[in-house]
């Protein structure tokens, strides 16, 4: 989608506000789902402006821009809505234990991706359907890994094929194979036999 094109979805979302739809409602006739369009929001304050705006009477108006609280302050409040949610609350309730607005929640679920998953497993919505997660960035499920590019099973393709032949996931840091040459004193990278560039030359070709 190029920038033109998105621009004139904007427009025809405000457009549906003025004429009474829910945000959601208004997103979904774009063929745009509602955590992008909050995404925009976030991102474009003009457009969050034009939405603010545009949105019915009976429609909540919550921030669509974080509090200005400190990074301790929003952890604790983090920690405050999952604990609501463990105890069988709904996002809404979890998000008034906190003290902070719903759509506030919503936007640390879209900017943290652990967050929303652990919010994702511990909200039981009341109709039993199994809430889905909004956050655009997903991360490898590996220890340590912030390969975004997902392969399957939550793994990007190198951890996805590690797990696959060897059963289990290597720790972080964790690095395959020889590094270094095997000649004493020398500090150029492996390359191959256990030799670097030069060595594998003088040393183990002119040996065969």
């Amino acid at each position: 989608m190029n920038a033109a094109e998105r621009e004139r979805i904007k427009a025809a979302i405000v457009r549906a506000l003025k004429h009474g739809r829910s945000f959601e409602r208004a997103c979904r006739e774009q063929l745009v789902a509602p955590g992008t369009c909050r995404r925009w929001r976030q991102e474009d304050r003009v457009f969050d402006a034009r939405v603010r705006e545009a949105l019915p009477a009976w429609a909540p108006r919550g921030p669509a821009q974080d509090e200005p609280i400190g990074d301790r302050a929003r952890l604790a409040r983090k920690a405050r809505v999952l604990e609501a949610l463990v105890g069988g609350a709904s996002l809404k309730e979890a998000a008034e234990a906190a003290g902070v607005e719903v759509t506030v929640t919503w936007m640390w679920r879209l900017r943290d991706p652990k967050f929303d998953a652990a919010v994702v497993a511990l909200w039981r919505c009341p109709t039993g359907r199994r809430p889905q997660r909004v956050s655009q960035v997903a991360t490898c499920r590996a220890d340590g890994c912030d390969e975004t590019d997902l392969h399957a099973q939550g793994l990007c393709v190198r951890h996805y094929h590690q797990q696959r032949r060897t059963g289990r996931l290597r720790p972080a840091g964790w690095v395959y194979g020889r590094q270094d040459c095997s000649v004493v004193g020398c500090k150029e990278p492996h390359r191959a036999r256990g030799f670097c560039a030069k060595h594998y030359e003088t040393t183990y070709r002119s040996a065969t």
